[in-house]
């Protein structure tokens, strides 16, 4: 994410991904990260990493970030 917003104590709530299916299976590629808003107006904000274009039916997947504690226990 940007420098702007790395200078913010508040870190992404969630994971960005582009999900393509490709012989039949779903490649997930991670793209960029989202926050949550205070606002009802914008109650999210995505932020895709520098060069991420998105084409034709492109499927975007939003997905919780675990701490490491939780990928530990899992």
């Amino acid at each position: 994410w940007s420098d702007k917003m790395a200078k913010t104590a508040k870190r992404p709530d969630y994971s960005v991904s582009v999900v393509a299916e490709r012989n039949g299976k779903d490649i997930w590629t991670r793209v960029g990260v989202a926050f949550k808003n205070d606002s009802e107006d914008a109650p999210l904000t995505i932020l895709l990493n520098p060069g991420i274009t998105l084409t034709g039916d492109t499927r975007l997947v939003l997905s919780t970030i675990k701490s490491k504690e939780e990928v530990a226990a899992a």
